[in-house]
């Protein structure tokens, strides 16, 4: 009876792990997708302007 109640905490030791590792995994991915949008964001705001910098020259 000893090694099924260590068995048992193992198992749901390790599944804590694994739920807690899926979390992590989850947040990082968020954080990268964010992370690569402001970067994006950024690259289109600096062609807005140098569009409207060229539009303001030419007239």
């Amino acid at each position: 009876m000893e090694s099924g109640t260590a068995l048992y905490s193992i198992f749901s030791i390790l599944g804590l792990v694994f739920y807690v590792a899926a979390a992590a995994f989850v947040v990082c991915v968020m954080l990268t997708v964010l992370k690569r949008m402001r970067e994006r964001n950024e690259y289109l705001k600096d062609i807005r302007d140098e569009l409207r910098k060229r539009n303001n020259t030419s007239n």
